[in-house]
């Protein structure tokens, strides 16, 4: 990606906040302060004329043209040339063509995608790829989540050798749990990683939880469901699927406890599913953070259903909602 400078600073032009985009363009640019933002002309002119800019990310479609002229100018005059990546929507470029005479200017199709983000951002200049669910974080927090529920086979085994015919079905259980989990996670890791060609279709989302509900009794946790319905999405259920059984993993390991509750509803033209804990009345008092691998597990599923994303966090890293958007 393109070298941050010092005390340098990205900011996201939209008329409406869109805290996914926030989040994946901080991931992108881990040290590099990101401000999401309407756009005001008094306060671009003068950011127009510093240094403080490494780049811009401006959602072409909710802003007025006469905005778009205005940032078009400053990038053109601006004496850093930072990078620009205008999201384009069904308005295209109409009344402020020009802007592609920008240097250092990437258009990408809305609705965004991270992997569109992320594209985008390698293709600028001096871009180096952004960390990716191979790098040490992620393959450490691998090792770490499958270390458990192995260490806890191992320990089943070890007691299995002295028990008696009554014993054993204390201790076989435990063991086959140990053994799915390890199963599971090694299919989500599969899904996220492979190159599989994806299968969109329609997915009736009250259907789809209620499903997901009846697997997780199986597993002895209860799911609160509040679906809508009559709420289609046009996504790959085996993405979407992987994608919400991660997100219930992840709060129900790292959650601040509780019910987990797994919502679906419409909320103007779009379409939310959500997999959520209510907000505890008292701090945690030992937070827990989730290994690195596990959230960006989930985010890489959710890229490929294809679905947007929003996650939302207590102090400390503890996730409380995990939001996918159509």
């Amino acid at each position: 990606m393109p070298d941050p400078k010092a005390n340098a600073s990205i900011l996201v032009f939209a008329a409406n906040p869109d805290p996914g985009l926030e989040e994946v363009v901080m991931r992108l640019f881990p040290r590099t302060p990101v401000h999401q933002q309407p756009f005001e002309l008094a306060e671009w002119l003068a950011l127009s004329q510093t240094n403080d800019l490494l780049g811009l990310i401006v959602d072409a479609e909710s802003l007025r043209i006469s905005d778009l002229r205005a940032i078009e100018a400053g990038l053109s005059a601006h004496p850093a040339q930072p990078w620009c990546i205008l999201l384009v929507g069904d308005r295209g470029l109409v009344g402020y063509e020009s802007i592609c005479q920008v240097p250092k200017l990437r258009l990408l199709p809305l609705p965004w995608t991270p992997a569109g983000l992320q594209q985008a951002v390698q293709s600028l200049p001096s871009a180096t790829a952004p960390p990716s669910a191979t790098d040490d974080s992620f393959l450490e927090g691998l090792v770490e989540t499958l270390r458990d529920p192995l260490t806890s086979i191992s320990g089943y085994l070890q007691l299995l050798e002295n028990q008696n015919e009554e014993q054993l079905q204390g201790l076989i259980h435990p063991a086959l749990e140990a053994t799915e989990q390890i199963g599971t996670q090694l299919e989500f890791l599969q899904l996220a990683t492979a190159d599989i060609y994806p299968h969109i279709a329609p997915i009736d989302l009250k259907n789809f939880c209620a499903e997901l509900a009846d697997l997780a009794l199986e597993q002895n946790l209860v799911l609160d469901l509040d679906c809508s319905p009559k709420l289609f999405v046009d996504a790959d259920i085996r993405f979407l699927k992987a994608a919400v059984q991660c997100a219930i993993l992840l709060l129900q390991r790292f959650g601040p406890g509780g019910p987990i509750q797994l919502r679906s509803w419409q909320e103007k033209e779009a379409i939310l599913l959500s997999c959520s804990m209510a907000p505890p009345q008292n701090p945690v008092a030992h937070p827990l953070a989730p290994p690195v691998y596990l959230q960006q597990l989930f985010l890489r599923l959710a890229e490929k259903a294809p679905a947007q994303v929003h996650v939302e966090h207590l102090e400390g890293g503890i996730p409380l909602r995990l939001e996918l958007r159509w």
